[in-house]
């Protein structure tokens, strides 16, 4: 079967997102010059006017290929299931995994990511630029975190303790890059954000691609540990940046956590520790117990705040 040959593939799940979906589709094509294509997978929203809308309005854009999953399976599934309808269709090198509160601010930002890539040596897997939060306005896209290590059982730990993160706090800078920042010069990482990243097609299937025993979060970790185990890394470019609204495609806000998200968190999370750290069960249940603590310190804390601006 012939397949036509492009640059890359840019991969965007919506779920109950299409609004944003659209806009980063819009964002794609006023930026973009090289051969490409966009591949919308929706997760199942729950919302059919949604879908409806989305189907509609994506055939004004070219180059956009659209599917409604048979299940909603989470991040991983999603991503994984547009990538191999990609695969079936085109030939191509580089994938670009986005979310869709997700937006290309300027002409040739994908373009050169690629271009930077293709030129690395073997050893990188991956590109990614910086990440401007608008609603972080306090925090320099040069500042964020977007960029961490591949973290031990250990580390996982250390990072979930956070009345006593102070005693850990050389290792948690570490962990994080945070002795790096600024940002302003190229730099090797391990695991990169899932909200936008290029990596090499053939890196991502010979890892097979993100574990679809998680459902939302920690498929980051688990893509970088086993880019990790085959000897390959990330590499930031930082004269480059995207727009990442934050939360917006998952509904997460850290000021104000959702139990629900906690416990989408501590599942992924236990694929990690269980398959990849091959943690025993009492160790999975002391990081469960460090999330849920985590959790009602956070909330009592937001409690608390909404009663005093009373």
């Amino acid at each position: 079967m012939y397949k036509k040959r492009i640059d890359y593939a840019i991969i965007i799940v919506n779920y109950n997102s299409a609004q944003d979906t659209l806009l980063a589709i819009k964002s794609i094509e006023a930026n973009t010059a090289k051969d490409y294509c966009i591949c919308v997978v929706d997760n199942l929203s729950s919302n059919a006017d949604d879908v409806n809308y989305l189907r509609e309005n994506i055939q004004k854009y070219k180059n956009c290929l659209f599917y409604v999953a048979p299940r909603n399976g989470g991040y991983a599934y999603g991503n994984n299931y547009g990538v191999k309808q990609v695969l079936e269709q085109y030939d191509v090198d580089f994938i670009v995994i986005m979310n869709p509160d997700v937006e290309i601010p300027e002409f040739g930002v994908i373009d050169k990511l690629v271009d930077k890539l293709n030129d690395l040596s073997t050893q990188y897997a991956g590109v990614q630029p910086w990440h401007y939060v608008p609603h972080e306005k306090d925090t320099p896209p040069n500042m964020y975190k977007a960029f961490r290590k591949v973290f031990n059982y250990t580390d996982v730990v250390c990072t979930h303790l956070k009345l006593l993160r102070p005693l850990f706090r050389r290792r948690v800078r570490d962990l994080v890059y945070e002795e790096e920042r600024p940002y302003n010069e190229e730099m090797d990482f391990e695991v990169p954000s899932g909200a936008f990243f290029v990596i090499k097609t053939d890196s991502f299937c010979d890892v097979g691609m993100f574990d679809e025993r998680t459902f939302l979060y920690a498929e980051e970790y688990i893509l970088g540990y086993k880019i990790k185990e085959k000897g390959l890394k990330f590499r930031l470019i930082p004269d480059l940046y995207i727009i990442h609204e934050g939360g917006k495609s998952t509904g997460f806000i850290y000021s104000s956590p959702k139990w629900k998200m906690i416990k989408y968190s501590m599942q992924a999370m236990e694929v990690y520790l269980k398959y990849y750290l091959h943690c025993n069960h009492i160790q999975i249940l002391i990081v469960k117990f460090l999330k849920i603590y985590n959790y009602i310190l956070k909330s009592a804390y937001v409690i608390i705040l909404k009663i005093l601006k009373k």
